[in-house]
């Protein structure tokens, strides 16, 4: 699963709703767990938050589970989530509302 080789897509909705800084965090994240050889599962999932103090990344899978959280400061992100999904054939990003 999320090989760096394959092609990479992301939906009209990332497109349109979530910064470049976002995007890049989420494919970062991805290629430090695949680095790490850390197993992942198909469906990877981001929540960003954000309050006064810092923003916030949570990263998890269900298979096998892990949940990951990152603090920052810096860079201004919109609170949503986001889905990257392999489907052994391409990876795509995309928000949950566009499955």
């Amino acid at each position: 699963m999320f090989e760096l080789e394959k092609k990479k897509y992301i939906t009209r909705g990332i497109k349109e709703k979530v910064s470049m800084f976002q995007q890049l965090i989420c494919w970062n994240l991805i290629k430090q767990k695949r680095e790490s050889n850390i197993k992942l599962d198909y469906l990877q999932i981001f929540e960003f938050s954000q309050d006064s103090k810092c923003s916030k990344v949570i990263h998890r899978q269900e298979q096998p589970l892990f949940i990951d959280e990152y603090s920052f400061r810096g860079g201004a992100i919109k609170n949503l989530k986001i889905w990257v999904i392999d489907d052994s054939e391409q990876i795509m990003m995309m928000l949950p509302e566009e499955y």
